[in-house]
């Protein structure tokens, strides 16, 4: 029927040496109907990802290691990179902080003097055009 869900986003870490018969499994388990069409996005970094990245129909690299960066390369695939780093004012020469470390939603964001610890690491991400 034209307007029908039909696909199913598994939010889980796939480790298996056959992630796509794995991937199906999980939709499977999940009630729904599976075809390797569904199979739309794929996220990994491995060498041994490549396949399966290779199989669904928008693959992802993230951090790719060396073998994985060179067939996302020459298929034009669009590659995720992030870095975790310090972001410095260069006036006052502070750190961005998450004031009191706390992780929940909305709390403090300042500058503090830089000290290297986690609530002053951030994630850049580098999107390829």
């Amino acid at each position: 029927m034209a307007g029908d869900f039909t696909d199913i986003l598994i939010r889980k870490r796939i480790i298996s040496s056959d992630q796509l018969g794995e991937a199906k499994r999980l939709a499977r388990e999940s009630g729904k109907k599976v075809a390797d069409e569904l199979i739309r996005l794929g996220y990994a970094n491995g060498d041994e990802d490549v396949p399966f990245l290779q199989a669904v129909g928008h693959p992802h690299p993230v951090n790719p290691q060396k073998r994985l960066a060179e067939v996302a390369s020459a298929r034009g695939w669009p590659v995720l990179n992030f870095v975790a780093c310090a972001l410095t004012n260069v006036n006052s020469g502070k750190c961005l902080d998450v004031g009191f470390g706390g992780v929940s939603d909305f709390n403090v964001v300042d500058q503090y003097f830089c000290h290297g610890g986690p609530i002053q690491e951030w994630w850049l991400s580098f999107v390829s055009s």
